[in-house]
C-alpha cells in the first residue's frame, strides 16, 4: 500500500541525516582552554586537509592561552596559529599531533560548493553533544543565508548537506543571522592544501 512507501521514504531521509552528522563529526573540533572541560568550549574548528589544519574563528582562539582541539574521538592536542586573515574572523590553526597518532585522528571534511535553493541542510551546535539544526538554503549566490536559527548556532558551526558535505560555517560577524560563511570562499587560502 501507499502508506509502507511513505515509511520507507521517511526512515530512508532519517538515515540520511544520521550518516551526515556521523561524517562531518569526524572531521570536526572543539576548541578550548587546556586544562578545562567541554563547558569551556569556545567553538568549533573543521578539519580541512590532510595535514590536520584547522580552519575556525579567531574568537575561538583568541582568548585563550593554551587552546587545544578536542577531536571525534576525545582526544584532545594543543593547537598552533599558522595563517589568519588579516581583516576578518578566520584562523587557521594546525594540532601538534605526535606522527604515530595522526592516521587515526585525521579525518579531512568533504566540501561541496554546489547547493541549491530550497535544498536541505543540516548545522551542528552545542559545547559537549551533537546539536542538530534543521533548515533549507534561502539564498545561494555570494552568501548562505538559511532558515536556521542563528541563536542556536555556536561558533564555527558546521553548514553542511545531507551527503555529509560541508558548504559553510559560522563566523563571529554573522552570529546574528542565519547566514553562513561559504567555505569554497576559502578553498585558494587553506595552507598546504593540495589543490
Amino acid at each position: 500500500s501507499d502508506s509502507n512507501v511513505q515509511t520507507a521514504v521517511v526512515a530512508g531521509v532519517v538515515d540520511t541525516t544520521a550518516e551526515a552528522v556521523e561524517k562531518v563529526s569526524k572531521s570536526l573540533v572543539r576548541i578550548k582552554p587546556q586544562s578545562s572541560g567541554m563547558d569551556s568550549v569556545t567553538g568549533f574548528g573543521i578539519v580541512v586537509s590532510k595535514e590536520g589544519v584547522i580552519v575556525t574563528d579567531k574568537a575561538s582562539v583568541a582568548p585563550l592561552t593554551n587552546p587545544v582541539a578536542v577531536f571525534h574521538d576525545g582526544q584532545q592536542f594543543p593547537i598552533q596559529v599558522i595563517q589568519s586573515q588579516i581583516d576578518g574572523d578566520i584562523v587557521f590553526v594546525i594540532p601538534l599531533i605526535p606522527p604515530d597518532k595522526k592516521n587515526n585522528v585525521i579525518v579531512p571534511a568533504n566540501f561541496s560548493s554546489s547547493v541549491k535553493l530550497g535544498q536541505t541542510i543540516l548545522a551542528l551546535s552545542g559545547k559537549n553533544a551533537e546539536a542538530l539544526l534543521q533548515g533549507i538554503m534561502e539564498k545561494v549566490d555570494g552568501e548562505l543565508r538559511t532558515s536556521i536559527d542563528a541563536n542556536k548556532t555556536m561558533i564555527g558551526s558546521p553548514l553542511f548537506t545531507l551527503a555529509g558535505e560541508i558548504i559553510g560555517f559560522k563566523t563571529t560577524s554573522l552570529m546574528k543571522d542565519s547566514t553562513f560563511y561559504p567555505i569554497n570562499l576559502l578553498k585558494p587560502s587553506i595552507p598546504g592544501l593540495v589543490r
